[in-house]
């Protein structure tokens, strides 16, 4: 029902808000949506979402793969909700 609505919703915002219920229902690849829109309009909205994910190992998936903007605002993200583990993951490697 969700899905049906998210599709014939109008309005960018709300259409994120239905994505992102869409991804704590258990469609992770509502992710992706949610993630694209950090470069958009919506990406205070957005990052908030992001900000609310089980675990910040998640959103690993997407680092080093956007664009400079979407890829400073996960990594805000990130800055809230990370750990050790992100840590590491943040840290430039050595080549």
């Amino acid at each position: 029902m969700v899905e049906g609505y998210r599709i014939q919703e109008k309005d960018a915002r709300v259409k994120l808000a239905l994505e992102f219920a869409l991804y704590r229902m258990g469609r992770s690849e509502s992710l992706f949506v949610i993630v694209k829109d950090l470069d958009s309009a919506r990406r205070e909205q957005a990052q908030k979402y992001l900000a609310q994910v089980d675990s910040p190992a998640v959103l690993y998936t997407f680092l080093g793969r956007l664009k400079q903007r979407p890829e400073v605002a996960l990594i805000e993200v990130l800055g809230e909700i990370g750990n050790a583990e992100t840590i590491e993951r943040l840290r430039p490697s050595e080549r």
